[in-house]
């Protein structure tokens, strides 16, 4: 319902304690090998058979059926009692980290499809899986930056965001997001006075179908869903709460063939929502760090969500499918109370209280997202397609939960190996309980941030830089971030980050963020470290670290002079807040103060402990 980014004055309520990320499971041995499943029962992404073999040869699926030959030296797998299901598709998250994509394919989730993010990270996601194929996490699709009005949802949270007002603007937007990478085109039409009109809906419907994208579009109401509809959307992202649609409505709907990504998982702070239990179940606990049961703990009343009522959303989605349109599972993952993997699993849940069957689940989040995405090559179990795979125990087109009781899973023929995941797990879990401590970031060990040389802003742990700034609380200053050449020490690359400084806020500023936690709304233990150290070099402007502490309403602020040559700086985390590192949400590197424009180069951001002079 939301993408949330961190808000300054929610700091108090919603920061945890620590981080400890587990390590990036990896893709286990050589693919040469055939693989062969025998006697397993299989969803092939529409029905269930009952007994057959699937034969697996490099990333395809060759053969299914009960008298598969089995190729020499292949990998026998025995099915007796398990399942076999193609790889799920999330059709809702929202992916800034690495990690998130990591944890998605622990939990069988083999395809995202994102629905906001920065282009940034898009195009650096998906440049790695074009080159690599990313084995050790899921496939990323994505809308890029969503179509909004200035002020109106998904501008709140002090990024760079394109906005358009008119519908002439429409056309040059849509093909922006295209030329971006942008897979498909998601609209914010939501219940704000700032948001754009049905005119403009239409129009970027219509540029978007000139462009050969689908349209999904945010709404929250059913007001606001049938206006969309009428324009000609493709899908509704969210079941609208304040009242569930009438006949006219889903035979409008049936005509126009839209599809709807009911997101019930995030509605789970509506007063009266049902909310699938994750953290009990013994099934996922294993594999969940102690952030992420947190993660999946907070419920925090939504403070604008007067008139939504979660037995609506779900009395829409039962009536939805009982029109007979089209249903994705979506997580919404990227928001309060959601994680990435887990909670697909928790949706199928509630889809299923919601009315449909275990078999019509799996197929919303299997084989109906292929198909409406245009991902041709997954989402069934049929010869010729990828072999993304899951493996459960027992029988999930009678209990849906089952799901969640993962035996193995594949990417393109991959079989990733959980066995590490779940080992470094149990020792962080282990680590909590006895001393209520979480372990630092994995990846922080060595203190390297990010040096930037690989030219993109991915960091060696935590969630990927973005421009963050006051606009987030009702200012009106900026920024943008490049990876620009000539680098500190003679180091290839670093970040530039320019803008400029405009009255309107009380404390102006804009910069380059990063959150080094599992989440936006957890903290990071970083007390390892007793200090961060950078390079710097740009215009004269007096440059700022800003950092948010846990259990403070207001950032930590250090200055720092810029020049133009390089120089190194270090920064004792004592004048952050009198901080001691282990509650640290967010850094942002940036300008503040008077107006005018600054730009200035940032390279080498690492942790240190001052006096240790090799972890330089």
């Amino acid at each position: 319902m939301r993408r949330f980014q961190c808000v300054l004055i929610l700091f108090i309520v919603i920061c945890g304690i620590g981080r400890p990320a587990g390590t990036a499971p990896s893709a286990a041995g050589e693919r040469a090998r055939p693989v062969v499943f025998k006697d397993v029962r299989v969803f092939d992404g529409k029905t269930i058979l009952p007994r057959c073999a699937v034969v697996v040869e490099g990333s395809k699926i060759v053969r299914l059926g009960t008298d598969a030959a089995i190729p020499p030296g292949a990998d026998v797998v025995t099915g007796e009692g398990l399942t076999l299901l193609p790889g799920l598709i999330d059709s809702h998250v929202h992916a800034f980290s690495p990690g998130e994509l990591r944890r998605s394919l622990v939990f069988g989730v083999t395809t995202v499809m994102d629905m906001m993010t920065t282009v940034a990270f898009m195009q650096q996601m998906k440049a790695k899986q074009e080159k690599t194929g990313t084995p050790d996490m899921a496939d990323l699709f994505s809308a890029g930056v969503a179509a909004t009005a200035p002020g109106s949802h998904g501008t709140e949270y002090g990024g760079n965001v394109p906005t358009l007002t008119k519908p002439e603007e429409a056309a040059a937007f849509v093909a922006a997001r295209k030329a971006e990478g942008s897979d498909y085109l998601k609209i914010m039409y939501g219940m704000d006075k700032r948001a754009f009109g049905r005119d403009v809906v239409a129009a970027l419907t219509a540029g978007a179908r000139e462009q050969g994208l689908l349209t999904v579009v945010h709404v929250a109401t059913r007001q606001r869903a049938f206006e969309a509809v009428e324009a000609g959307v493709n899908g509704l992202a969210h079941c609208f709460a304040d009242a569930p649609p009438e006949e006219e409505f889903l035979r409008l709907m049936k005509n126009k063939d839209t599809f709807v990504i009911p997101t019930l998982s995030v509605m789970s702070d509506l007063a009266d929502a049902r909310k699938a239990d994750l953290i009990h179940d013994a099934r996922l606990v294993p594999y969940l760090i102690p952030d992420l049961l947190a993660a999946l703990s907070v419920k925090t009343p939504l403070t604008n969500a007067k008139g939504l009522f979660f037995a609506v959303a779900e009395e829409t989605a039962r009536r939805i499918h009982g029109a007979g349109l089209r249903i994705l599972a979506g997580s919404d993952s990227g928001n309060r109370g959601t994680t990435h993997g887990p909670s697909l699993h928790g949706e199928l849940e509630l889809l299923v209280a919601a009315g449909l069957t275990p078999v019509e689940v799996l197929a919303s989040a299997t084989s109906i997202p292929a198909q409406t995405f245009g991902l041709n090559d997954r989402g069934r179990i049929v010869p010729g397609l990828r072999a993304d795979l899951l493996l459960v125990r027992g029988n999930p087109a009678e209990d849906i939960t089952t799901t969640r009781d993962i035996v193995g899973v594949w990417k393109a023929g991959w079989r990733l190996d959980r066995e590490p995941y779940r080992a470094r797990v149990e020792g962080f879990q282990k680590t909590w309980r006895e001393t209520g401590i979480l372990p630092p970031p994995d990846g922080s060990e060595f203190g390297l941030i990010s040096d930037f040389d690989a030219g993109n802003f991915l960091p060696r742990f935590g969630f990927v830089w973005f421009e963050m700034s006051d606009k987030m609380m009702g200012g009106q200053s900026y920024s943008l971030i490049e990876a620009v050449k000539d680098g500190a020490e003679g180091s290839p690359m670093s970040m530039s980050i320019s803008g400029q400084i405009n009255p309107g806020a009380a404390i102006p500023w804009a910069g380059a963020a990063y959150y080094p936690g599992t989440t936006e709304w957890l903290c990071a233990n970083l007390s390892n470290w007793n200090a961060i150290s950078f390079w710097a070099r740009g215009d004269a402007r007096e440059g700022l670290l800003m950092v948010m502490l846990k259990d403070r309403a207001a950032p930590a602020v250090q200055t720092f002079a810029v020049g133009e040559e390089w120089r190194r700086y270090e920064i004792p985390f004592e004048k952050l807040g009198k901080s001691d590192g282990s509650d640290i949400a967010i850094m942002l590197f940036g300008a503040g103060g008077a107006p005018g424009p600054f730009k200035f180069q940032i390279d080498q951001v690492r942790l240190i402990r001052i006096g240790d002079s090799d972890r330089r």
